[in-house]
């Protein structure tokens, strides 16, 4: 092929996934991944390889172009560079319990918001549409879930309640999620004489999610979301107003004692002060296996895998091997066949090392660089306090390596991402 019908060949693919047609059949499998996702309708792990699949000709064309700034195709390629040096790492190191293969989906999944991205394509209505698909998603399972197991009464009863989102823990971030989304939805709404209207069904979705936070009781939410409404006042304000400021905290104050005098959430939360207090003392080998105490353990036991292999890791089946090869874990039928360690952070040194944890750094640095550059202040702040309040859950629970954990990030950030379909050449019609 000569470089003119290599030149055609290209702008040709560029042509076709800019077509109108394909754009709104890729952005509608987004939507139906989105409804789908939490629900977990069978046909979602479709939509999500038709996301990718279909998204592949628009990242040949950009990269191939170097349109734009593509700082996050390099992070995304890294990505595989850390998980098969680990791999390499773990057959010196672990020769018996190395793979025979590099694993590389694991940090691969982080990216799917940039595929969806290019079907967003910067459109404000899209990204509202994208962002309602999830909150409606939430809405629908919680309610099914009620219409058969009256789930609603059992956690007014102080029954934790978890609608079959894998766990509670899962309801309770995606509770919180749906509340953002559905507040950052209605801020972005357009004034005109439905707004009143919007207000009321947004206010109503907000409180309901409120509900499944609450009834869900899962504490490393709740803490997160304590941390980021204090910090919410500073951030959300281009300038700091005391009296404004004051006043929030007042009703933060009032609302929070009122919260923490309900039963169940009272008990929720002090149940488990023994715990703290060993660890506070440093009595680290006494520590229950309560959920928390399992917390604390797991995180102990990771401590010995990172100290000895600190920069590369054991890729990604060490992970389990942390709890495989645990006499305390192994000891208890319960925690026997536990296959994460409730942190994030400590699976990517266990797997990956200090190169593992530099990646997530870069990873979310750039995603950082790119809606600073790119989007109004509205969305910048909007973007740092979903990263505060995901930093904080994820000390606690492995979300970005779960499905709904990562099918929530994706779609928060595709809607702040910009990354735009390649660009037609004005100057330029592609070959009959």
């Amino acid at each position: 092929m000569s470089m003119s019908d290599s030149k055609l060949s290209r702008l040709s693919l560029t042509y076709f996934v800019n077509s109108r047609g394909y754009e709104i059949v890729m952005f509608s499998i987004c939507i139906l991944y989105t409804l789908t996702a939490i629900p977990r309708f069978e046909l979602n792990e479709l939509f999500k390889n038709l996301i990718i699949i279909g998204s592949l000709p628009a990242l040949f064309t950009k990269v191939l172009r170097r349109e734009d700034n593509n700082a996050i195709f390099w992070v995304f390629l890294l990505s595989f560079a850390v998980q098969i040096a680990s791999w390499m790492n773990s057959l010196r190191v672990i020769p018996d319990l190395a793979t025979s293969y590099p694993q590389i989906k694991f940090l691969a999944a982080l990216f799917l918001f940039v595929f969806i991205a290019f079907w967003v394509n910067g459109n404000k209505s899209r990204v509202l549409l994208l962002y309602a698909s999830l909150v409606l998603s939430f809405i629908f399972t919680a309610c099914y879930h009620n219409f058969l197991h009256n789930s609603f009464a059992q956690g007014l009863s102080g029954q934790r309640v978890d609608f079959a989102m894998d766990n509670a823990q899962f309801t309770s971030m995606l509770s919180v999620v749906v509340a953002a989304l559905t507040a950052y939805i209605v801020t972005q709404l357009p004034k005109n004489r439905y707004k009143p209207v919007a207000y009321l069904i947004s206010g109503s979705v907000i409180l309901f999610a409120l509900f499944a936070l609450i009834i869900s009781q899962s504490r490393q939410v709740w803490l997160a979301v304590v941390v980021v409404a204090l910090l919410s006042p500073l951030i959300c304000y281009r300038s700091f107003n005391y009296k404004r400021t004051l006043a929030i905290y007042v009703l933060l104050a009032v609302l929070g004692s009122s919260l923490f005098n309900i039963s169940f959430i009272h008990k929720r939360v002090i149940t488990e002060s023994g715990v703290i207090e060993k660890v506070v003392e440093g009595d680290w080998d006494n520590i229950p296996m309560t959920s928390v105490g399992i917390r604390i353990n797991s995180w102990l036991e990771a401590s010995k895998w990172i100290i000895n292999s600190p920069l590369f890791g054991t890729d990604k089946g060490s992970v389990r091997q942390v709890i495989k090869t645990s006499e305390k874990f192994q000891a208890q039928p319960r925690t026997a066949n536990y296959g994460h360690l409730h942190n994030f952070y400590l699976e990517m040194l266990v797997a990956y090392g200090l190169f593992g944890l530099l990646f997530v750094v870069l990873f979310y640095r750039t995603i950082i660089s790119n809606v600073v550059q790119h989007q109004s202040y509205p969305q910048q702040v909007f973007l740092f306090l979903f990263l505060i309040f995901w930093a904080i859950i994820n000390s606690f629970e492995s979300y970005n390596t779960k499905m709904l954990g990562l099918y929530a990030q994706n779609i928060v950030l595709a809607g702040l991402f910009t990354y735009s379909l390649p660009k037609l050449k004005n100057n330029v019609k592609p070959r009959e």
